[in-house]
């Protein structure tokens, strides 16, 4: 062997221990960007989650208000209907008090 061969093979296993080291440094990058990434992606998650929760308990806080407006448009039903026979009440004790009143004048 020549001595360029062995310069020839050191200088190739010099390129070669390069190329790994630049690529196992590539690799570590994506890691580190893939690593960032899910991490985004988790607190995405955890946003979305909590998120989720309010609108379940807005939802809920909603349905308890219907059932609350039901309830009081129901009582309102009722109120309307006793001022509904009160004032046919009224209606008829006025009708009475007229036929008194000419009954009394002649």
């Amino acid at each position: 062997m020549s001595k360029d061969t062995s310069k020839l093979i050191n200088n190739a296993l010099n390129v070669l221990s390069k190329l790994v080291e630049t690529d196992t440094n590539i690799s570590t990058i994506d890691l580190n960007l893939l690593e960032n990434l899910n991490t985004n992606q988790s607190l995405n998650y955890i946003k979305l989650e909590n998120d989720l929760n309010n609108l379940e308990s807005n939802s809920k806080q909603l349905e308890n208000f219907k059932t609350e407006i039901d309830n009081h448009t129901k009582v309102l039903g009722e109120i309307e209907e006793k001022v509904q026979k009160l004032e046919n009440i009224i209606n008829e004790l006025d009708a009475w008090s007229i036929e008194l009143e000419a009954a009394s004048k002649k």
